[in-house]
């Protein structure tokens, strides 16, 4: 028997899941994107801020299924490179700069090849061709790009260097009214000067310039804008993070393990702010926000992470302009990514019911009208067979079982749900695929 396509039904889903596919992959993030208002005057320096993307590996669920980490690796990279284009149209940053963890595994992986491979797919999801005519910083390393103080390698964190740039380096803006210094506080947290040294000499010749009334170029500038994956030292007990943003209820972490740092050493975080003199500092690492002030003069943010994976139920970006009247920053928040994932599962759940609906309620289904005519057939033999033989009774039971034919009924319902599930899985896997891929 020939299985029965619904060609109509199956059309009529395509084209629902592509207008479900398209909302939920272009509209539904852009439309909360565009949520977000930069803050300040419309004429100043629009930078945004990126935390801990820490794209997803072998090492971010070791002991998972090789199929789960997959299929989360594929909804991760989808989630971050759709925020990242539709950040850089929607929003338009004038600059960008990531705090950090761009990797999960960085430090971990020795082989080359390996690296190399992730560094390619790195580039796959943070599209550089989105960014044209942009000023894209992506230099900053984190501790799990790189290890952290003294379970630095030196020679990972070369080459590190050697694909993203310096991981020490400053930007006028306005005008040179405003410098934004970044600073790579995971190398200086190093008791060994060979790892350290190149950043402690950065920093210092940095002071020795902003101190220098006569220098050209420090001697205008109001804000120092201060970028560092780890954030700087607080006291969890007096220092609370302020504002309605953090998720967490627990005090901020202060702790140190195997290749992190939660918090800066109490004094490398009192000499940095001594000798850079930050107005505001930007923080990665801890995956949640955190707005704590170090003093009357110094504030520090520590940014959201803009990935799905890192435990927290919303992720976000932090917006900074730098105008005239100095800086102003606001949090911005991306698309719910567990709403997506439900949503996509209940429209599954959706598509897979009207299926059933129309195999096993159908009044057009084929498959009844052939039992309806296998059972008068087999009556008609019935009739025969009473009329030849005392034991007519045992002839029709041997040709007609109700037990039976319930059975092949049902398989041909599981085979007729399974074929037309299979091609709109198909179309949507196409759909998705191209709303993937495409611009």
């Amino acid at each position: 028997m020939s299985i029965p396509l619904y060609k109509t039904l199956i059309a009529g889903l395509s084209v629902w899941w592509l207008l479900f596919v398209h909302y939920h992959e272009r509209v539904y993030i852009q439309s909360t994107l565009r949520k977000c208002s930069w803050p300040g005057k419309a004429d100043g320096n629009r930078i945004a801020l990126l935390a801990d993307p820490q794209v997803v590996d072998e090492n971010t669920y070791p002991h998972n299924l090789t199929a789960f980490n997959w299929i989360v690796r594929q909804l991760s990279d989808n989630y971050l490179a759709k925020h990242f284009k539709y950040m850089t149209r929607t929003l338009d940053p004038s600059t960008t700069f990531f705090l950090g963890d761009l990797f999960d595994g960085g430090r971990e992986w020795n082989n080359t090849a390996v690296w190399f491979d992730e560094y390619k797919r790195f580039n796959r999801i943070f599209d550089p061709r989105f960014s044209i005519d942009r000023m894209v910083i992506r230099s900053l390393p984190g501790n799990h790009d790189i290890g952290f103080g003294n379970e630095v390698v030196s020679e990972i964190r070369d080459r590190f260097r050697v694909f993203f740039g310096d991981s020490n380096g400053y930007y006028f803006f306005n005008n040179n009214q405003h410098v934004v210094v970044m600073l790579d506080t995971i190398s200086l947290s190093s008791s060994n000067g060979a790892i350290s040294l190149e950043t402690w000499e950065f920093v210092n010749r940095l002071s020795a310039r902003m101190s220098d009334p006569t220098d050209a170029e420090f001697r205008s500038v109001k804000t120092v804008v201060l970028l560092t994956h780890v954030p700087f030292y607080r006291d969890s007990a007096t220092q609370q993070c302020l504002g309605p943003h953090r998720e967490s209820p627990n005090p901020f972490p202060v702790s140190k393990g195997y290749q992190y740092q939660t918090v800066l050493d109490y004094a490398l975080s009192r000499e940095l702010i001594s000798k850079l003199r930050p107005n505001i500092i930007f923080s990665g690492d801890d995956h949640d926000y955190c707005h704590v002030k170090h003093s009357e003069e110094v504030e520090e943010i520590t940014v959201k992470t803009m990935s799905m994976t890192n435990g927290i139920r919303y992720p976000a970006i932090q917006l900074l302009t730098l105008d005239l009247d100095g800086y102003s920053t606001d949090i911005c928040y991306l698309a719910d990514p567990y709403y997506i994932i439900k949503a996509y599962v209940l429209n599954c759940i959706f598509s897979l019911s009207v299926l059933l609906v129309k195999v096993y309620f159908s009044a057009a289904y084929e498959v009844r009208a052939h039992q309806v005519d296998r059972f008068l057939r087999q009556k008609v033999l019935l009739e025969k067979a009473e009329a030849l033989l005392p034991t007519g009774e045992a002839e029709y039971s041997r040709y007609w079982k109700p037990a039976r034919e319930g059975l092949r009924l049902k398989r041909q319902r599981a085979l007729v749900v399974a074929a037309n599930s299979s091609i709109v899985l198909v179309i949507v896997w196409l759909l998705f695929g191209v709303y993937y891929l495409s611009a």
